[in-house]
């Protein structure tokens, strides 16, 4: 999933830079073995390789750099099902740091632990999003959002 991801991202890099003025920089990807960290940003054509060549993973570790790194905009994807990465969400949620992830564990978590998240997301200025996490992947919170948002009820 984490492949296809970055396949996406390198494909749309220059339509997103010419039509919506969104610069995209991948700046740190992990692993389960490794991790690499270039604040200029990865090279997406040849990531795999970059990875494998970089050094032990850690999520601390990881975590403390891009925490200590502080770019702006900065957000933090989550394509495991691990609850150790799903742990670390307060903390970059506190720094502003946007997390979004299709770790079904923080959002399906107690219902207070979610509320806390949200409310992180809020304070600092950020993102919590989880959509595919519900609905088998499908695209519902976005298009309830949106039809709330135009004027819609939505009942049931």
């Amino acid at each position: 999933m984490g492949a296809k991801l970055l396949q996406q991202i390198e494909k749309q890099v220059a339509s997103l830079q010419h039509h919506h003025k969104i610069k995209i920089n991948v700046v740190g990807i992990s692993n389960s073995r490794n991790m690499l960290f270039n604040e200029k940003g990865i090279e997406l054509q040849n990531w795999k390789q970059l990875l494998e060549n970089g050094e032990k993973a850690s999520l601390s570790l990881f975590v403390d750099n891009v925490v200590e790194k502080n770019m702006r905009n900065s957000i933090f994807v989550d394509i495991t099902a691990n609850a150790d990465v799903a742990s670390v969400y307060e903390r970059l949620l506190q720094k502003s740091i946007s997390v979004v992830a299709c770790n079904k564990i923080a959002a399906s978590s107690d219902y207070e632990h979610y509320k806390l998240l949200k409310n992180l997301a809020r304070e600092f200025n950020c993102k919590f999003l989880f959509e595919t996490n519900v609905g088998a992947g499908l695209p519902v919170i976005g298009t309830l959002n949106d039809l709330v948002h135009s004027g819609d009820e939505v009942k049931k």
